[in-house]
């Protein structure tokens, strides 16, 4: 499958997310390139403007945390016979828990033993 991944190994895609796109170009991003047929996963790691240097720690956990509820608005739309195939994290948060999730329940994933 041919795309624009920020990575790729083997069956699994990552995205990372910048805030830049809004929501129609999530969507088209997510239909041209994950709602066909194949068996993958894509991680979007779901992240805020970082350069405004007035931005606290924890008014980017809210925004991140927005960018995600975001994505999984538009997984729903995209991709709803599919609830594992798209995942995502926002970026902070996932920093702190190692937590990854699908737009219906949480996948908890230990990434380093």
């Amino acid at each position: 499958m041919d795309n624009n991944a920020d990575a790729v190994c083997g069956n699994i895609y990552f995205e990372m997310d910048n805030g830049n796109e809004s929501r129609e170009q999530l969507l088209e991003k997510i239909k041209s390139n994950y709602a066909g047929k194949g068996e993958f996963q894509v991680i979007f790691w779901m992240s805020t403007d970082f350069a405004t240097h007035w931005k606290t720690k924890e008014n980017i956990k809210k925004l991140d945390h927005n960018r995600l509820r975001l994505l999984f608005d538009v997984v729903k739309e995209a991709v709803p016979y599919k609830p594992n195939r798209l995942l995502g994290a926002s970026y902070e948060q996932f920093l702190e828990d190692g937590k990854i999730y699908n737009y219906k329940k949480l996948i908890e994933i230990n990434i380093i033993s």
